[in-house]
């Protein structure tokens, strides 16, 4: 959330007020809990209940890689420089 507050202010747009992957995060977190107290303990176990969390985490990395990736693809075309490397000179 830090780093979209940070482009936000540097390119004069309203601030992000929410994030999708944050409503995902609720929305997991409702139906595990929604589960374990209608007692669908069989049905929900602790290892579903992990790999729905690991799921969210690698969603959210790859998430965050592709805004990252984005924004360093779109300074770096509005800039007009390459990331990473040096331009050569052009020659006339």
């Amino acid at each position: 959330m830090q780093a979209r507050i940070i482009i936000a202010h540097l390119v004069h747009q309203p601030f992000p007020t929410w994030q999708p992957s944050l409503v995902l995060l609720v929305l997991i977190g409702s139906a595990i809990t929604a589960a374990h107290s209608l007692h669908a303990g069989s049905l929900v176990t602790r290892e579903i209940d992990l790999y729905l969390l690991y799921g969210y985490v690698a969603f959210t990395a790859l998430a965050y890689a592709h805004m990252c990736l984005s924004v360093i693809d779109q300074l770096c075309a509005f800039l007009d420089i390459n990331c990473l490397t040096i331009k050569r000179k052009k020659q006339y």
